[in-house]
């Protein structure tokens, strides 16, 4: 399978001279049909997720079967290399380098899923392109999050795929360690799809309320929306309980959706009565049939749920399990409101009933375009159950242990007691880093405490030089050979653009505000820098939120002034700024940890 060849380099980071094409400015439908547009991209990229959580269920069972039965070699996935599919409707492969059709020009089915995925990223970036949104905005951010970290989703779960199909597990047994890295390593990706995509919605949320708000017309398209949130924004706080291991509100969010339905449903002939096609209720183009259909899915999408049981995979934690159960549920009510909401855009709506614009009028349609922010889809939820194991690093990575004997007993008993934390680096890798040592420094720091820390805390590590890039996102300190790797390999050069590395660890720390732990942010540098008034606001509201900044500031040559500032920045967010030198490093990771 030719997948996933230019993925690192592909992602979607749209380029500055789309952005700042001299386009005429985008009328307020235009440019929230935009911003459906990636609502549309992340429902796509959710058959993504679900292939990839397919076949981790596969190949996880698959791992426990076979180190119960050594050498029974009985390997699964739910992907079929034989199952191909020919897509040869005008699309010209060089367009697409990252998906190559065999000789006979078939995909597999894995392949067409993401094809149709690429397809639609380019189709969104046509359409925001007019809307020359900055790229250093929240909204551009939290796409380049989301579309990061379905890269890596594929690229992981790429991995999986060709483990199976050539027969990897063959030198792997039999302990089967790479088959247990790779399940760590893809199990990462969905905590942080969901994340980043509820995350990016709320961007998304908040740009259409502030700058093209439903204008003031069609009247009862418009509050029959509101009293289609009202379930929807219920079921989207169901959700999030249930992601957050919480099931106790089963019962209560059942019986205020059930209210809320049989409230919806009563308001359908106040709301509809007058407008066209309600004495034909099983046309699926008008508004209150899309009205009704929405509240009547309800009966098969989510009032299952509470009285259901779930039958529980041995492998898996059961906590996500009664999530993904609720999930279909839930994707196939935003569905509806979709649905519904693709009323208010008259020329959608006519195109759904097969009229053009003029006969629709005619008729009595509204055709008035005033289209509704849409919804999308959330993804599903993966953790491997059974003991974590510790596996050795693949032959070609060098690492070096440290000695049992060099962890002071006073490191090792505050992490076992402290309470779980998300610690985001920040790290410095401009070419000044070099010196000294520096960099070689903060990364041996880190890993100390990676080798230290436990399952239920978490790591990210992001960089900034000239650009900011990310490298983990919300992993489980308990997939070390992997992180170690990471961090193994962080190399220095270019220059220090602080700026854009706070907005992404600040983007990434927002998308992971669910965690029940601490989070913290540890900015390591050892140069001079100056936010922006937008970035140093975003520092005070998230300290709010519980999100603490600390520096930590190395070399000697500083102006006065400048350590004011870093000591300004941190202590204003509720964190500590330090000076430090190789010496110390290890122990103020450790505090940061703790305290």
């Amino acid at each position: 399978m030719n997948l996933l060849r230019s993925i690192l380099p592909g992602l979607l980071l749209l380029s500055s001279n789309i952005l700042l094409s001299a386009q005429k400015a985008p009328g307020r439908n235009q440019s929230v049909r935009a911003l459906n547009s990636i609502t549309t991209y992340l429902n796509q990229a959710f058959y993504i997720n679900v292939s990839a959580y397919t076949d981790i269920r596969f190949f996880s069972s698959s791992y426990v079967h076979n180190l119960e039965r050594p050498g029974t070699f009985s390997w699964q996935i739910y992907d079929n290399k034989n199952s191909r599919v020919r897509y040869d409707f005008g699309v010209d492969f060089k367009d697409y380098p990252e998906v190559k059709p065999d000789a006979e020009g078939f995909l597999t089915s894995w392949e067409n899923d993401w094809l149709k995925m690429l397809k639609t990223r380019r189709q969104m970036e046509a359409q925001l392109a007019p809307l020359r949104l900055p790229a250093d905005g929240e909204l551009m951010w939290q796409l380049n999050l989301f579309s990061q970290n379905l890269d890596s989703m594929l690229q992981r779960h790429d991995r999986i795929v060709q483990y199976v199909y050539r027969r990897e597990f063959e030198q792997d047994a039999p302990q089967y360690e790479k088959a247990y890295r790779l399940i760590m390593e893809l199990q990462a990706c969905f905590p942080a799809y969901r994340n980043t995509l509820r995350a990016l919605y709320r961007a998304m949320e908040s740009l259409y309320n502030e700058k093209w708000a439903p204008l003031r017309t069609q009247p009862v398209i418009q509050e029959a929306e509101k009293e289609i949130r009202k379930s929807a924004e219920l079921a989207q706080a169901w959700e999030e309980d249930l992601y957050n291991g919480i099931n106790t509100g089963n019962a209560s969010y059942d019986a205020e959706l059930r209210r809320l339905n049989a409230e919806g449903l009563a308001r359908d002939s106040a709301l509809f009565a007058r407008t066209y096609g309600y004495d034909s209720p099983s046309n699926g183009a008008m508004p209150h049939t899309r009205y009704v259909m929405f509240f009547k899915m309800m009966h098969s999408s989510l009032y299952h749920y509470a009285g259901g049981r779930t039958y529980y995979e041995s492998y898996m934690e059961n906590a996500p399990q009664d999530y993904n159960r609720f999930t279909f549920g839930y994707n196939s009510l935003m569905e509806y409101y979709n649905r519904f909401a693709d009323c208010a855009d008259g020329r959608l709506l006519s195109a759904d009933m097969d009229y053009s614009m003029p006969m629709a009028a005619r008729l009595g349609v509204d055709t008035a375009q005033n289209p509704l922010l849409h919804r999308p889809k959330t993804g599903m939820l993966f953790i491997f159950k059974g003991k974590q194991r510790e596996v050795p690093p693949p032959p070609d990575t060098l690492t070096v242990p440290i000695p049992q004997d060099s962890v002071p007993p006073s490191h090792e008993t505050m992490i076992q007691n402290a309470v779980p934390h998300h610690l985001i680096y920040l790290v410095d890798v401009s070419s000044s880093m070099r010196a000294n040592g520096q960099l070689d420094s903060m990364k041996a720091a880190i890993s100390y405490l990676v080798r230290l820390q436990r399952p239920q805390d978490r790591i990210s590590l992001l960089t900034f030089s000239s650009e900011a890039r990310r490298f983990l996102s919300f992993i489980p300190c308990d997939n070390k050979t992997h992180i170690l790797s990471v961090i193994r390999d962080l190399n220095s050069g270019g220059g220090t653009e602080a700026g854009k590395g706070v907005a992404a660890a600040y983007a990434l720390a927002d998308s992971c505000l669910a965690y029940e732990g601490r989070t913290r942010i540890l900015l390591a540098t050892d140069g001079v820098f100056h936010l922006d008034k937008k970035s140093e606001k975003r520092i005070t509201q998230y300290a709010l939120k519980g999100v603490r900044l600390s520096i930590l500031l190395s070399g000697h040559r500083h102006e006065k002034s400048t350590l004011g500032y870093y000591e300004k920045l941190s202590t204003g967010s509720g964190g500590l700024f330090y000076r430090v030198g190789a010496a110390g490093l290890k122990d103020v990771l450790v505090k940061e940890a703790t305290e």
